[in-house]
């Protein structure tokens, strides 16, 4: 179904969506179209066609003659997504920008819902919601979990990270399309993606989040961006160099250091560098090349870091401090990397809090179930056993994981709960809603990991 929208001249442009295109033809339709179906109408799409040699471009025109919203732009060679994005930027005339892969989809209220939060509360940049998901899951709508103090805290004022400990900058999300930014401020700052083959948001958005002063959160409950959640070894995603991860965790510190800004942010940065270096090395699908990249940590990398605040030993907390000693004296085979994370962070600072929930279920006869296998759930798991707590099993939505093992545990389907526990406690982002209500109508009790750890948001 085509949605023509050629009925005259555009009077008004409030948001500009960015989106860089290399060989996209596969759902670029699809994508479109989310973007045509929005209830909101003030908005240019600024496509750029980054040297596609597939049928990107005469899309493009087709839908360029349906939709006088479309603005084309190409690069002459393939340039990549970063200058793409930065040329989008340039090139745009909206009061506020957003970012869009040409593989993605929108939620049909985003503009208009994200556009009324950003007006309303005169933020620098409003965040939303967004979920990966395999392409037959693209159009299943699904909701976060929310609890009050998150949305009194996040929802209904202005925020900046720094009011806020600095493990939990690591809870925002690093992708650049789950949110909408004002203009100004990004040219005010100038803010630009890293040329990079890959990890090349990993800057811009960094900077985004330590530089704003009025962030919000939309206060929809509902999933806004759709991330189609390829695993082919043609996607650039699939083979990713974790030098560029490096790259642009150093380049964050000597702009933070040019900038004057290093003393007021090194606590969040060196959490940033720690988490994502960790992130990277466990994402590696080569053993040898992640070996070579953690001998290069060991060797050099993570000095280099560290030369950037002199008297880190005195100024570091004990957590980064660590960290980063780990680095220097653990080898790549212990995979201490592995199970590191803001989870495992709050799960040991709160130990005695979680031993005590489950000690007070056992005296209540009350058997519990994990939902969820994804790394948070897993990072749980690791704390269970390290802790001598068992569990009645392990649950997990996606069937790509059941009947694989984890801890000594078969992942199951969610039916294998009914009749078999009193509460589950649930380490990931998503739960059915059809599912809270069946299991609440048969008394199980649903705890979220999150009020244990005590972490307020989920984004």
């Amino acid at each position: 179904m085509l949605f023509v929208e050629n009925n005259g001249e555009i009077n008004m442009i409030n948001i500009s969506i960015i989106m860089p295109l290399y060989n996209a033809e596969k759902y670029l339709t699809e994508t479109l179209q989310s973007i045509f179906m929005q209830t909101y109408k003030e908005y240019e799409l600024i496509c750029i066609n980054d040297g596609s040699t597939d049928s990107t471009i005469t899309i493009l025109k087709k839908y360029q003659t349906l939709n006088n919203r479309i603005k084309l732009l190409e690069n002459t060679t393939r340039l990549g997504a970063a200058v793409s994005r930065n040329r989008g930027i340039l090139e745009a005339k909206g009061k506020y920008i957003t970012f869009l892969d040409g593989d993605d989809i929108f939620d049909q209220q985003l503009l208009e819902l994200s556009f009324e939060a950003i007006e309303k509360h005169n933020a620098d940049v409003v965040m939303y919601e967004y979920m990966h998901v395999p392409s037959e899951s693209i159009y299943e709508r699904k909701n976060i979990r929310r609890s009050n103090m998150f949305i009194e805290k996040f929802c209904k004022r202005t925020f900046s990270i720094r009011e806020f400990e600095p493990v939990e900058f690591m809870n925002w999300s690093p992708a650049p399309w789950n949110k909408l930014y004002k203009k100004s401020f990004i040219t005010s700052n100038k803010l630009e993606f890293q040329s990079l083959d890959c990890a090349n948001d990993v800057y811009f958005v960094s900077m985004v989040l330590l530089l704003a002063t009025k962030l919000v959160m939309l206060n929809d409950r509902r999933v806004m961006i759709y991330a189609r959640d390829h695993n082919v070894q043609t996607r650039i995603s699939y083979h990713r160099d974790p030098m560029c991860v490096y790259k642009a965790i150093k380049k964050i510190g000597d702009t933070l250091v040019e900038r004057s800004l290093f003393e007021q942010l090194y606590q969040y940065y060196y959490y940033e560098a720690i988490y994502q270096l960790c992130a990277a090395l466990s994402s590696i699908k080569s053993i040898t090349e992640a070996k070579e990249f953690y001998l290069f940590l060991q060797n050099r990398g993570i000095d280099d870091l560290i030369e950037l605040c002199n008297d880190y030993n005195v100024l570091i907390d004990d957590n980064i401090y660590s960290l980063l000693g780990n680095f220097k004296s653990l080898e790549f085979d212990s995979k201490w990397y592995l199970s590191e994370g803001v989870m495992k962070f709050l799960l040991n600072r709160n130990k005695e809090k979680i031993v005590k929930f489950f000690q007070s279920c056992r005296i209540k006869h009350q058997k519990i179930a994990i939902w969820g296998a994804g790394k948070n759930g897993k990072i749980l798991l690791d704390f269970l056993r390290v802790n001598n707590i068992q569990v009645e099993g392990v649950v997990d939505k996606d069937n790509r994981k059941q009947g694989r093992m984890v801890n000594g545990y078969i992942i199951k389907k969610p039916d294998y709960i009914f009749g078999k526990v009193q509460v589950i406690l649930v380490s990931s982002r998503f739960i059915n809603e059809d599912l809270i209500v069946r299991l609440k109508a048969i008394g199980i009790r649903i705890v979220n990991i999150d009020e244990l750890v005590e972490m307020d948001h989920s984004c």
